[in-house]
Parts: C-alpha cells; structure tokens; sequence
C-alpha cells in the first residue's frame, strides 16, 4: 500500500481535440501524504477542482497516472471496478446541499451506503451516526431535506459523504456562502475527523486564514501547473510566492508584519492563526516587563 497519494506526470484536457480544447491540467507532479490535512490554493482557472475531482475517479488523467493504495487511475481505468476506490474518497463539492435530492433525512443520509451495497439492517445506525457527527439532532430525519435552514441542509450533505466512512474526504470551497460562525462550525468539524479518525483531508479554498489554520501542507497551483508543495509554515513565510500567484497572507501573517516592521519583537516563526499570535504578543510583553521590572 502507498503511503501517499501519487499524480505522476498527469495532463487533463476539457474538450480534447475539438476547437474547444482547453488543457487544465499540466505535467502534475505531486504526493499528498495519506493522513495529512492538505489544502490546495490558486486563482480561479488555476486547476484546483480539476485535480481533486480526479482523486475519486470522476474525471480520469488524459495522460500520466494517480495512484491511491492499490488503484491506478488512467486515461484507460474504466468505471467498472472504481467503487471501492469511490467508497475511499469521500468528495464534497461547494454548496454541497444542491446535491440534496430525497424526500427525507434520512433517505439522503442513506443512499450512498445503500448505493454501496451495506446490508439495510446496518443503515439505520449509519445514519444516526452521521448526523450525530456534524451534530444535527436524530429528531429531524424524517423531515425533509428542504425544509431546514441552508447550514442544516448543508451539514446533511455532509453527513451522507460521511456515512460512507471515507478515509480521504476531499472538499471544494466547503464553507463558501457560510457566516463566519458557519465556517467555524464546518473546518472545526473537518479538523476534528482529521485529528479524531485520521482522516486525510484535502482542501480547496481560497480563504488563506482558513487554510493558515488548519493545514499541515499546501500546494500552490497556477494554469494547470503545480508551483509548489510544502508544509504550510514554509508556504506562508514565503511572500514573494504569494504576491507572485496574488495569494493573500494570512491575517496573522499580515498583524505580524505590521508589528515586527515597528520594532515589537516577536518570538520566531510566522503564526498561522490568531491563537498563535496571541501567544507570541503575549510572550513578548511578558519578557519585556520583566526586562523592565
């Protein structure tokens, strides 16, 4: 089994060979290690969606391979024998309660397991335990999916990737359209699966405090091509990088700067969040009364 999931020299095409021929995708060369909580960024256009939607097979390499555990993925992989791997890699689009569909709850919740073949007296169970999950309360399965709020709906969509106990959970602008105590809610709820069951999660956004937060690695992306792989920290230091691409810092980051350009010593290491930023202001005051005292 690979420990890391492998995109080996993979090119896609939209519309190969017709006057509409667009190349999303260009010679990728890329591992994302298993267990990892990984967050891919660039502009629109840059080729995110198209990378993570070939992570469970809904659009294939046009050249080069992707690996994960036991499945290659090729322009030549068919769709026969592709549920296992479909069954590993949960994906959750943006505004992921448009792809709500039954007329309960419950239904919703239980398609994919039911579509993946689990006995139906596992289902029940499977069900509660994914909406007890992202915390929505057991009373409201037989409701219909249209007659919560847009978080609540959007939580059920969640749930029905979770009840297929995917160990990659791959998520494309998850908290877009969210306040931000919904966006909270959700990246609490992802970090929590990351930290709690070792999910490996891959992240598409293009909110940088978000991604400064709760990633360990990010992958630059910029027309179809990968910029750079690295841990988090290393991209974040890195402000030529992301002025290059137009990525914001972090507004961490941007607090820090702003303080060591007037002189307030900071401990070193860029702080990824606000937690961490506190710490360090916090520290540095401490150290200079004490200096002063």
């Amino acid at each position: 089994m690979h420990k890391e999931i492998i995109f080996k020299n993979v090119d896609y095409y939209y519309q190969q060979n017709t006057p509409y021929e667009h190349k999303a995708l260009k010679n990728i060369n890329l591992h994302i290690p298993m267990g990892s909580f990984t967050s891919i960024v660039g502009k629109t256009g840059s080729g995110k969606s198209t990378l993570v939607q070939m992570l469970n097979a809904l659009i294939k390499p046009t050249h080069g391979s992707l690996i994960i555990d036991e499945f290659k993925i090729t322009s030549e992989t068919t769709n026969k024998n592709l549920n296992p791997l479909r069954k590993k890699v949960g994906l959750i689009f943006q505004f992921p309660e448009k792809q709500l569909f039954a007329d309960s709850i419950k239904e919703d919740v239980a398609f994919g397991p039911r579509n993946f073949g689990v006995e139906e007296s596992k289902i029940k169970q499977i069900v509660e335990n994914s909406l007890k999950l992202v915390q929505l309360p057991l009373d409201i399965m037989e409701k219909s999916p249209f007659e919560i709020s847009g978080g609540q709906m959007r939580r059920v969509a969640i749930a029905g990737v979770l009840a297929t106990n995917p160990e990659i959970l791959v998520l494309d602008e998850p908290t877009v359209g969210l306040d931000p105590k919904g966006q909270k809610f959700i990246m609490n709820l992802i970090n929590k699966l990351h930290v709690e069951k070792n999910m490996t999660i891959i992240l598409v956004s293009h909110q940088m405090d978000i991604v400064a937060e709760y990633s360990d690695n990010v992958i630059v992306m910029h027309d179809g091509k990968m910029i750079k792989s690295d841990k988090s920290n290393v991209i974040f230091n890195d402000e030529k990088l992301l002025s290059r691409y137009n990525l914001e810092l972090p507004s961490s980051v941007k607090f820090y700067n702003k303080l060591v350009e007037n002189n307030i010593p900071l401990g070193e290491g860029v702080p990824l969040n606000v937690e961490s930023l506190s710490n360090q202001i916090l520290k540095s005051f401490s150290k200079g009364s004490k200096r002063n005292g």
